[in-house]
């Protein structure tokens, strides 16, 4: 698979741990391969352990940059690709924070509507200013 492919797929089961929010990072995996028949992917796997691993502190960032919106007011779709793309900024130095921010547009144009998409590029424009993330990634370069 491709960085993209891989992407997408993390993506998708980020948007389904929406729903199933007790069932585990590793169990959305498996569900996901057996459904979808995924190939296995350290990446996928990384994604989906790191937002839950860090899901309060990518909350707080998504809740301090939604000027206006409640998190649950924002859809899903749009949650998973803030949460995906918040993580690969935070977390995943090798992963550019233009890429990060590119790919989360590409997949909101492809699952979304167009309102979403401009909601979103505003959201991580502004997260990716956000002195915690330059932090970061400071730290890792």
């Amino acid at each position: 698979m491709t960085r993209r492919e891989e992407r997408e797929e993390a993506f998708l089961m980020l948007f389904e741990k929406e729903f199933a929010p007790e069932k585990s990072p590793e169990e959305i995996y498996g569900d996901a391969k057996d459904a979808r028949d995924v190939e296995d992917s350290d990446y996928i796997r990384a994604v989906l352990a790191g937002v839950s691993e860090h899901r309060a502190e990518l909350d707080e960032l998504l809740d301090a940059h939604a000027h206006g919106w409640k998190r649950n007011r924002i859809s899903g779709v749009a949650r998973a690709a803030i949460l995906l793309a918040c993580y690969e900024m935070l977390y995943m130095a090798d992963v550019p924070t233009r890429v990060s921010l590119n790919e989360a547009i590409e997949l909101m144009k492809k699952y979304d509507e167009d309102k979403a998409r401009v909601f979103v590029n505003g959201v991580l424009n502004a997260i990716s200013r956000d002195e915690r993330v330059l932090a970061k990634r400071n730290e890792q370069a």
